[in-house]
């Protein structure tokens, strides 16, 4: 079978997932609720992104000295920052434009809490879990395929790029949801 077969078929598979996972076919004993499908559409997704970049390794064996546990990697790192950032300011972000409208953002202000510290809790982004379960499930699988080259200072730069990560997504994505101001 040719790598494009198997990406046209990932893709058609990707598709018809799309479709039975959606709320107007539950007639066909599908029955998810909005959360639900957003983990389950995510899981899928970037599982397939991971799947296609294993494709490529595989057809070119690497990507200028770049193999595919060395992508997930530096996919995984991204995809995993992203995620952890979207759980707490995604949907408050670009809700602000909402509360500024609605003067949400008014009893913010007089509450005696910062005004990011009341975003993050007061809705969690639960349709990220699956990106973090993929992201999660991937960079660990490529750190234990260079377990060899890991020392305990190393990890712990790791774990300091995960949160270093994190931040600058989360200060992305509040820039980009303050545009509404």
């Amino acid at each position: 079978m040719v790598v494009s077969d198997v990406a046209s078929l990932i893709q058609w598979e990707e598709a018809k997932i799309h479709l039975l996972l959606r709320p107007e076919y539950a007639m066909m004993g599908i029955s998810l609720n909005e959360t639900e499908e957003g983990v389950l559409l995510n899981i899928y997704s970037y599982f397939i992104t991971f799947l296609n970049y294993w494709i490529i390794t595989r057809r070119f064996e690497n990507i200028d000295g770049w193999g595919f546990a060395d992508m997930s990697i530096l996919y995984g790192i991204n995809l995993f920052t992203y995620a952890i950032a979207g759980t707490f300011v995604w949907y408050n972000a670009f809700q602000l434009e909402e509360e500024i409208i609605s003067g949400g953002l008014d009893r913010y202000l007089v509450r005696p809490m910062g005004v990011i510290e009341q975003l993050i809790c007061s809705r969690f982004g639960d349709t990220f879990v699956g990106q973090v379960i993929v992201a999660g499930i991937f960079l660990t699988w490529a750190m234990f395929k260079h377990i060899s080259l890991l020392s305990i200072g190393k990890v712990l730069y790791f774990f300091l790029i995960l949160i270093s990560g994190t931040m600058l997504q989360i200060g992305a994505m509040i820039v980009v949801g303050s545009l509404s101001f």
